[in-house]
């Protein structure tokens, strides 16, 4: 019988699968995502207004990226933009839940649309993305939502734009936003932008991973990590008596994270006590 491994980065979002991963007895676990890091880092290097108003140190709290971005594209914008005024989102955290649970079937086309013009989706392919969702658009109708998207974010095709001449002008690289050399081939050009800001993300989350590690050593905490690398998380467990004080230490280092880092636009997240991995991931 073949052997089966688990993949860590790959398990399914089921609450009841993910209650099964917890702490040892009388510990709990220390959980801190990064809040929208790769669209943070996009923001930043981009400097794209629309993601600005989302992201940028004058962005109004409650703001969609789906919402957000649905009310500008056909077939979905006006009945968003009944609800959800961009330039005016929802007053408080609770309302612009109200928001999404009654725009649930129009935010979640945008989601998906979205989601796929960020990684190059272009009309034909959103037009079959829609029809799996149970949407038959025209091709026209596809072509307009990728148009408005283009618009919408015309900071972000602009810096792609210049991403691909540094990678003619260098011969397949480009740095990324730490000024690390990305190499990236020729058939995946048209991902330039994603695998800039993946990369750096990731190697953000490297940076933060390497501070609490280094006031983790010198406190002598007792802190262990779990699943170092989530992605855009990382879980560490601790004694339930030490939490408080491992909340203080993450927090403390984000906060030396972004010194260091510099940038116009600060990373933020919670800093979550967990008591297993559906709390850390479906709450």
């Amino acid at each position: 019988m073949a052997e089966r491994k688990i993949s860590i980065h790959q398990l399914p979002k089921s609450p009841g699968y993910l209650k099964c991963w917890g702490p040892r007895p009388g510990n709990v676990w220390i959980d801190f995502d990064v809040a929208s890091l790769e669209q943070v880092v996009l923001a930043e290097l981009s400097e794209d207004p629309a993601l600005m108003k989302l992201y940028g140190p004058e962005a109004k709290p409650n703001q969609c990226v789906y919402l957000f971005s649905g009310a500008s594209y056909p077939v979905v914008g006006d009945q968003i933009r009944k609800l959800y005024d961009p330039d005016n989102p929802p007053a408080t955290a609770e309302l612009l839940e109200e928001v999404k649970h009654k725009l649930k079937q129009p935010r979640g086309l945008a989601k998906r649309w979205k989601l796929g013009l960020s990684y190059g989706m272009r009309a034909g392919k959103l037009q079959r993305e829609s029809r799996l969702a149970g949407v038959e658009l025209t091709y026209e109708q596809a072509q307009g939502i990728v148009a408005a998207d283009k618009r919408l974010y015309v900071g972000v095709t602009r810096w792609q734009e210049q991403l691909e001449q540094e990678w003619e002008d260098r011969g397949g690289w480009v740095y990324d936003g730490l000024g690390c050399p990305t190499c990236v081939c020729a058939d995946k050009k048209k991902d330039l932008v994603n695998r800039v800001c993946q990369k750096t993300g990731h190697s953000i989350l490297m940076q933060l991973v390497y501070i609490i590690s280094k006031n983790v050593e010198a406190q002598k905490a007792p802190m262990w990590p779990v699943i170092v690398d989530f992605h855009d998380e990382t879980i560490w467990e601790v004694p339930l008596t030490f939490a408080p004080r491992a909340v203080k230490l993450v927090g403390d280092s984000l906060a030396r994270l972004n010194k260091e880092l510099g940038g116009t636009i600060p990373m933020r997240g919670a800093v979550n006590v967990v008591h297993n991995l559906a709390e850390a991931k479906c709450e």
